[in-house]
């Protein structure tokens, strides 16, 4: 791939959002955003340097990249204002994600347990957000955890994962007023709970099995709760989630109980079976606002799967472990562009930017794909435009193969 000439309408998105910078330096992060959206393969600073036809040393590409005056905590905060049409409303998502990575003396660097391959593997983890309010889904921000050791060791403050979390919610709250926030049971924890609830926003959480709930006067844990629910009571619900594993727990019912450590709640109780009661068999989701109709409870926690499909796309087409710094702060500017490029192809996928349109395109890697046609079209028409009809084919090629191959 070879670009003769990046696409207006990005360079002038960059310009918006960090109005402070030089136009030199803007071109240059447009060129890194347009970098991790058509290079194939490998996604570093010198290969994305490569793609372009006026390429200079890539030490100016890195330096921009890594440039200490842009902040990208400010670039999200901007994205997240300019690209989000319905900014009350919808859902926020937290998460986490591991990004396995060799590097010993990058910061923050270490050993994690993956739950998905139930094994340990060297890496970063990652604290992410997602903004969903009908067909927008726009990322909210990737903050980058360090173990306590780790940030005492780098003469950093420590910061738990729900910290992180807290920190997200509330600065997602200076740009968009959601209505809820959904989390796994990892993140159902009081202080975010408590943060969503000074903020208006009801919360959906996915419990483990032995939280402790009270019903006349009686203490269950949900496992134990569950087994005394009349399996007469559970109604078949369709559900809208691409995750393979919810798709199977389609019976649910709810009852109102008094949950330990925070008062009244209402409990989602869903099945894959309406004859086995073993543990793993039932999943347990829980909300303060115990007005919320169950139907509703399970479409808000159907939306979790769209954060897991952005890890996704973010990680196999867009370059999101391709950082290679040993400074975190390196990282967490990689991030955002990274979200940066993700949001400009989601909004164009539903609507032009300044002229540019994607077309027909359903899926991240097939926007990626579309630019990348985009980006082929400019380069034969500079082709067209550069060598004219009075010069042979042969003489054309061996000019062409002299830049490809300088």
């Amino acid at each position: 791939m070879i670009v003769a000439n990046i696409p207006t309408a990005i360079v002038n998105e960059i310009e918006i959002l960090l109005p402070e910078q030089q136009t030199r330096k803007c071109r240059r992060l447009a060129e890194y955003t347009l970098g991790l959206m058509v290079k194939d393969g490998k996604k570093s600073i010198n290969a994305i340097n490569g793609l372009y036809m006026d390429t200079c040393d890539q030490s100016n590409l890195n330096r921009a990249v890594n440039s200490m005056l842009w902040n990208p905590n400010t670039l999200n905060i901007r994205r997240i204002k300019r690209y989000t049409v319905n900014k009350r409303g919808g859902i926020v998502i937290i998460d986490d994600t591991l990004q396995e990575k060799w590097g010993k003396h990058m910061e923050g660097f270490g050993s994690l347990y993956d739950t998905s391959s139930k094994r340990y593997i060297m890496g970063h983890n990652f604290v992410t957000s997602l903004y969903v309010n009908g067909n927008e889904e726009v990322p909210l921000f990737a903050q980058l955890y360090l173990k306590e050791d780790d940030a005492k060791l780098l003469g950093r403050s420590f910061h738990s994962k729900i910290e992180i979390a807290c920190w997200v919610l509330k600065a997602s709250c200076t740009v968009l007023k959601p209505s809820f926030m959904v989390v796994d049971s990892w993140y159902f924890a009081d202080e975010l709970i408590k943060t969503a609830d000074s903020l208006g926003i009801i919360w959906v959480a996915d419990a483990k099995s032995n939280r402790i709930v009270y019903e006349e006067g009686k203490e269950f844990s949900l496992l134990e709760y569950s087994r005394q629910i009349p399996i007469t009571e559970y109604r078949e619900f369709p559900r809208k989630t691409e995750s393979d594993e919810d798709k199977l727990y389609r019976y649910a019912t709810c009852r109102i109980l008094q949950m330990k450590g925070i008062g009244l709640v209402k409990v989602l109780f869903l099945r894959s079976s309406l004859t086995d009661l073993e543990e793993g068999k039932v999943k347990f989701t829980v909300t303060k606002d115990v007005t919320l109709p169950i139907e509703k409870i399970i479409e808000i926690r159907d939306t979790r799967w769209k954060i897991e499909e952005m890890h996704r796309a973010c990680k196999q087409s867009l370059g999101f472990g391709e950082y290679h710094v040993r400074n975190m702060n390196g990282t967490t500017r990689h991030l955002s562009l990274v979200f940066l490029a993700y949001t400009l192809l989601k909004v164009l996928l539903a609507r032009p930017i300044k002229g540019l349109l994607l077309g027909i395109a359903n899926t991240i890697g097939e926007a990626c794909q579309r630019i990348r046609e985009l980006v082929l079209e400019g380069f034969a028409r500079w082709v067209i435009k550069t060598y004219n009809r009075e010069k042979s084919v042969d003489r054309v090629m061996s000019e062409l193969k002299g830049i490809f191959t300088d």
